[in-house]
């Protein structure tokens, strides 16, 4: 790390400061590893910053970062926090973050007190909330917004594993509250590194020492899920979040029971859920042709996926001109998936290991695919 010319940007500050580093040649040596807040505020360079990284990887020393001149570090820091509130805590409408004054008052009397904006989607918002010490995120779902099969199937699915799952690298869900039948909140850990897709998003390629480190930690809570009979079922980045260092999986909102508890059969799936761009050959095949498909099996795919995305920044088939509700698209897409039609970058190609892995995580025949509780053994994580 010593001879490093810059950091990309500072990703958070506080107790703890996150720092994205680049080489000369624009390419990321680490992303996101934690460092001590210990430097002398000066205009063009930081000094004796003991960086702390996860376990499995060696403590580095920072001699000097050189830093942009018409940045002091203070001003850097204060700007990049602006940037953060802004983006993830807009002011909305007349109301308090958002929220109707029912829900911001009935979070009051739990002790919570929401501070942004996190995310949202279709039917459901994230926030950001503080409880004493504790900094929380509350996902809040509009039954009102959902569709009738959600509420009656997914949703059920949704409350039932979110408070059965206990693993260290799957976020924990710590309440769970109905209000007057239109709400459903729920209470988790707050991750302080954002999520993985924001973090691939800034476009700068994750060091495959960390790509390798937090690609284990998901599958091992994939593989931990399917040991339960739950297979996730939208596996992606924006379903990783990046907590002290360690990625851990999260959001349970397609996530089924797929193993019957009576007979240990296994329960295939009818619906092609998820993220297209995350989805397998076989999810493809039941949008088309009504076929039931092996979740589990499903799930391995989209970790191919999600590994390609972290290591290329790229998915492994180009689907930005694909009219997903055209069926011709669709089995063109199928027949690339079946095909293996991807290729590495010219960085990545001679690595016979990461290769192996991609295929065979990848591979459309699902009888042949890599099982989740196998993929940890591969020679990749041995490098």
């Amino acid at each position: 790390l010593c001879n490093r010319e810059s950091f990309v940007q500072i990703i958070s500050t506080g107790p703890d400061l996150y720092i994205q580093f680049k080489t000369g040649s624009a390419q990321p040596l680490y992303n996101g590893f934690k460092a001590s807040y210990l430097f002398e505020t000066n205009q063009t360079s930081l000094h004796s910053l003991s960086a702390v990284t996860t376990s499995t990887i060696s403590p580095l020393k920072i001699e000097s970062i050189q830093i942009p001149q018409t940045e002091p570090v203070e001003d850097l820091l204060h700007k990049d926090e602006t940037t953060e509130s802004s983006r993830n805590c807009p002011e909305m409408a007349t109301k308090p973050n958002g929220l109707s004054l029912e829900i911001t008052e009935y979070l009051a009397t739990k002790g919570l007190s929401v501070q942004c904006l996190l995310r949202e989607g279709g039917y459901s918002y994230v926030y950001k909330a503080v409880s004493g010490d504790s900094q929380l995120a509350v996902k809040v779902i509009n039954l009102e917004k959902q569709s009738e099969r959600d509420r009656k199937e997914f949703l059920p699915q949704e409350i039932q594993i979110s408070r059965s799952v206990d693993h260290k690298y799957i976020m924990k869900t710590h309440d769970i509250y109905e209000l007057s039948d239109k709400f459903v909140i729920m209470i988790s850990d707050f991750a302080d590194g954002g999520d993985l897709v924001t973090i691939l998003d800034r476009n700068v390629e994750i060091d495959e020492r960390c790509a390798r480190l937090w690609f284990a930690q998901v599958v091992e809570a994939v593989v931990y899920l399917h040991g339960t009979g739950v297979a996730h079922r939208d596996i992606k980045p924006d379903n990783v979040l990046i907590h002290g260092g360690v990625a851990k999986l999260c959001d349970f909102g397609l996530a089924r029971k797929s193993v019957d508890e009576t007979t240990g059969a296994l329960v295939l799936s009818d619906i092609a859920c998820g993220t297209v761009d995350y989805q397998s050959p076989e999810q493809f095949a039941c949008e088309l042709y009504a076929k039931p498909y092996d979740p589990f099996v499903s799930d391995c795919y989209s970790l191919g996926v999600l590994l390609f995305m972290m290591i290329t920044l790229e998915f492994p088939y180009d689907c930005e001109n694909i009219d997903f509700h055209c069926d011709q698209h669709l089995k063109s897409l199928l027949d690339k998936q079946m095909k293996q039609k991807w290729k590495l970058s010219d960085k990545h190609r001679e690595d016979k290991e990461l290769i192996s892995l991609l295929k065979q995580l990848m591979n459309p025949d699902v009888s042949a695919r890599i099982r989740s509780s196998q993929i940890l053994s591969h020679p990749w994580f041995s490098k």
